[in-house]
């Protein structure tokens, strides 16, 4: 074996574990094992079990950009945005309502889950290759159905790449479990809580109805 081929399997080898984010399979195992940590292996690892003191408690996801998310600008791709605040996401509301996602005792009998419904996202900066990043995130307000998510993509210099609003709905089956209800349960609810979600509302109103976008006429 040639000492130019043995070069060529580590620095393919080395490329393969840099961008390990974009092989084959990799968001299912990343994003199940925020499911797996936090309901399940929290019930005998007591640090994935999460004390969670305000439904507002910010989640910070630390990861960096890997070269197979690039695009042909060579900064992180649009398009890779939204998987990684599938797992940031992921982190927040696991911890945040844990308690919830593990007793709340369902109709369905199966775990709650929250389907994505709506996910708007403003970029301000480039992300380059390899470069550090945290997302931060945390739930902004809610209604009677919906449940507003927000979440910034903060480089090590502090500057805000990106922001990005995200619409949530707890489900349980078919049917629709709210939000109050879910923090009720968590035992985070209060009055004072209520008024700064209502606060929190004020800044998606143009997010709450997606009907008058719906409804534009592309002919």
């Amino acid at each position: 074996m040639s000492i130019a081929f043995k070069i060529t399997k580590v620095v393919l080898a080395l490329f393969a574990i840099s961008t390990y984010k974009s092989l084959p399979l990799a968001y299912y195992f990343r994003i199940y094992w925020v499911f797996f940590k936090r309901l399940y292996l929290f019930k005998i690892v007591s640090k994935y079990k999460h004390e969670t003191k305000s439904i507002f408690e910010v989640s910070k996801y630390n990861t960096y950009n890997s070269p197979m998310e690039c695009d042909f600008y060579l900064h992180k791709s649009n398009s890779c945005y939204s998987e990684e605040l599938d797992i940031a996401r992921s982190e927040l509301m696991t911890s945040v309502l844990q308690k919830f996602f593990t007793e709340y005792q369902t109709e369905s009998k199966q775990f709650p889950f929250v389907p994505v419904a709506s996910l708007w996202t403003s970029f301000k900066k480039e992300i380059k290759p390899f470069e550090k990043y945290a997302i931060e995130s945390r739930i902004l307000g809610w209604d009677e159905k919906w449940i507003f998510v927000i979440s910034k993509f903060v480089k090590v210099n502090g500057v805000v790449a990106s922001t990005s609003i995200t619409k949530y709905v707890l489900k349980d089956g078919r049917k629709t479990i709210k939000p109050r209800e879910a923090i009720k349960f968590q035992g985070l609810w209060s009055e004072e809580v209520e008024q700064e979600a209502v606060k929190g509302l004020e800044f998606v109103k143009f997010f709450v109805s997606n009907e008058e976008i719906e409804g534009i006429d592309m002919q």
